[in-house]
């Protein structure tokens, strides 16, 4: 695109502009962004290295993490990608700690950490504290509206049956297995879509420069 932008459109414009014609809308603004860019092609470049930085010193701020990791949980395929992973982390963590003999309170506040995500890190925050009023575990992780019911049940089996520890491992391992479904979704999803954005892209430009020969050929035919 950069390259039809600085070498392709002004070929063309020098053509139009001996033509004598008028440009279509489409065409004007098209010719003015390529103008733009061949004359101020280094503020595009720092104006994106400025709003890049600006991101990036944005998000490591508190805030921003917990906006962003709310954003995640209700995009479309990334959301459901990032609550397998957040679960399968802490799952994993979780169980390797209680089986390791780390009492409950202690190894929820070592595992939340693990999930990689503040409202999955809040909902495990809520669960110590109904688990420090006596409660057991599953009850205040279906309250958390985070956890699938699935999971729920799994934790509530490993409680009740006193293997807590391995049902933890079952539900990270399978989590696991879905994540990798998912990135494979995601994959074969977003490749023909870039391709489809971008020939999309190309195409508008194309059809921009194309559309005042078109015109002037049927006023000919007239």
């Amino acid at each position: 695109i950069a390259l039809l932008m600085t070498f392709a459109v002004p070929r063309f414009t020098a053509i139009f502009a001996s033509m004598k014609i008028e440009l279509p809308a489409p065409t004007r603004m098209l010719i003015s962004a390529s103008n733009f860019l061949k004359s101020f092609w280094w503020v595009v470049i720092i104006a994106i290295m400025a709003l890049v930085s600006l991101f990036n010193y944005w998000r490591k701020t508190p805030a921003a993490q917990k906006l962003l990791d709310r954003l995640k949980f209700r995009l479309p395929l990334f959301g459901t990608l990032t609550r397998k992973l957040s679960i399968a982390r802490f799952s994993r963590t979780f169980g390797t700690l209680v089986d390791g003999g780390i009492p409950i309170l202690q190894a929820l506040n070592i595992a939340k950490d693990t999930a990689g995500n503040f409202v999955v890190e809040a909902a495990i925050e809520r669960v110590s504290v109904n688990v420090k009023e006596g409660e057991r575990i599953a009850k205040p992780l279906r309250l958390s509206g985070v956890f699938p019911p699935v999971v729920i049940h799994m934790i509530s089996v490993g409680e009740e049956s006193g293997r807590l520890g391995p049902m933890l491992y079952r539900i990270a391992e399978t989590y696991d297995k879905e994540t990798r479904v998912v990135i494979k979704t995601m994959m074969t999803v977003l490749e023909p879509l870039i391709i489809v954005v971008l020939a999309g892209v190309v195409t508008l430009v194309i059809l921009a420069m194309l559309l005042p020969m078109l015109e002037t050929s049927a006023l000919v035919n007239m």
